[in-house]
Formats: structure tokens, C-alpha cells, sequence
């Protein structure tokens, strides 16, 4: 576990983690606000999103296959360290699972008290904005809390809980004392 108290501490070791090595991104909002993606751009790495914002099936692939796959967590379990990823098409879950090493980058207006607290941030503080930034046609959206529902629009399709990171991969958490995505 690494632990950073601002942004802009953060991005110079992403960076040096991921120089010389294919790089998939399972949120390009956040990383985005980071500065990080025009950090690995400027650095010639190579780069593929597996985010909902950027459907393209081919980049997902390839996101979900990189030698270092990075993406935030909709929640985290302050007691446990439970880590809650919700999606909408599962790229982001698959990338945790398959990819060689994985690179958690946190904020604190992700941390919860417990994993229940974690399930509802992911879905309240999380899935609803992302619904209603998109346009999603969804309650939470309207409402900003999960209705557990059955729109077309739903985005919460997919959930993962990591206790542990699964055998045999090598995962970073990256906790930062700031606010990161939404």
C-alpha cells in the first residue's frame, strides 16, 4: 500500500510504474481530473481505456490485457480493506481479475466504515453520478440513490467485492488524501 497526500504526488510514481510497459485504464473520468493520462501520453506509453465512457470493444480488450491495468473503486472498507467495483459491462472487474498487476488509486471520498458502506457509496456516490452525468435514463440518476432497478440505462450489472487480490497477481492500493473522481 502506498499512501499520498495530494494528487500531484501521485501522478510522478504512476508514471514511473508504468514507463515501458502497455497501460489499461478502467477510468478515464478520473485519471482524466489526475492529469494522468496526459502524463503517460507525454511519455509516449502506451495507453487503452476499458471505462463505460469509451465503448470500443477492441481498446477494452486490449485495456484488460495490458501488463499493468489502473482504475479506482467505487468503495473501500475502512475496517476491512473490501474494495467494491461496480460496472456496467464488467471490463473494469475483468481487468482487476486477469491483469498480471493491478494498480488501485484511491480517494478518501471513497473510503466507507464497513463493506455495506462501501456497496452504498459505490452506488450512491458513484454509479448515480456517473447515471447522471451520461444522461442515463435511470432513478438513481434522478433521485442520486440506488433504486435497484430494472431500466434498460441500468449501469449497476456487474458488482465485484476483492477481499484479497486473487492468486498469483501483484496489486498496488494507492491511497490518496483527496478527493478523485467522483
Amino acid at each position: 500500500m502506498e499512501v499520498f497526500l495530494k494528487v500531484e504526488e501521485v501522478v510522478p510514481y504512476l508514471v514511473r510504474r508504468c514507463e515501458g510497459r502497455s497501460v489499461g485504464l478502467g477510468s478515464s473520468v478520473a485519471f482524466g481530473e489526475m492529469g494522468f493520462i496526459d502524463a503517460l501520453q507525454e511519455k509516449g506509453i502506451e495507453l487503452s481505456f476499458a471505462g463505460e465512457l469509451r465503448r470500443d470493444r477492441k481498446m477494452e480488450k486490449k485495456a484488460i490485457n495490458a501488463s499493468v491495468f489502473i482504475l479506482s473503486v467505487g468503495g473501500i472498507s475502512y475496517k476491512t480493506g473490501d474494495m467494491v467495483t461496480i460496472s456496467s459491462n464488467s471490463n473494469r472487474i475483468a481487468g482487476a481479475i486477469s491483469a498480471d498487476e493491478v494498480i488501485y488509486v484511491i480517494g478518501k471520498n471513497r473510503i466507507a466504515p464497513d463493506l455495506d458502506g462501501a456497496i452504498e457509496k459505490t452506488k450512491t456516490g458513484y454509479i448515480a453520478k456517473i447515471a447522471k452525468s451520461g444522461g442515463y435514463r435511470t432513478p438513481c440518476a434522478e433521485t442520486g440513490k440506488c433504486g435497484d432497478c430494472t431500466s434498460p440505462d441500468r449501469l449497476c450489472r456487474g458488482i465485484y467485492i476483492q477481499h484479497n487480490p486473487p492468486f498469483g497477481a501483484h496489486s498496488t492500493v494507492v491511497l490518496v488524501d483527496e478527493k478523485i473522481g467522483y
